[in-house]
């Protein structure tokens, strides 16, 4: 497989769900906002940390709410899952990462 072949398909997913991620961030961080009223969003790490915190200890939010909670999550995931594969691959095979 050629390594464009392998950047497409290592790199779509985490594409998509960036762009997913980006869709939602409102409603995301208006979740948020109900659930911690000092919650400020800065899009960094730690709202991986306080979207689990509210997915977990809030019972009032509907059911649409936790769902777009864990698509969330998900993406996130996605995304970190990537980079981790991408540094992986740059360290242990970077012949195939350069074409050698």
């Amino acid at each position: 497989m050629s390594f464009f072949a392998t950047f497409v398909l290592t790199t779509i997913p985490a594409g998509i769900s960036t762009l997913l991620l980006f869709s939602n961030k409102k409603n995301v961080d208006a979740i948020l906002l109900k659930y911690d009223a000092d919650y400020t969003p800065k899009h960094n790490v730690q709202d991986i940390l306080k979207i689990f915190k509210a997915y977990k200890n809030c019972f009032f939010l509907e059911k649409k709410e936790r769902r777009l909670l864990i698509l969330t999550m998900l993406y996130i995931f996605v995304g970190f899952i990537t980079i981790i594969l991408w540094v992986l691959l740059f360290l242990i095979f970077p012949n195939y990462v350069f074409g050698d």
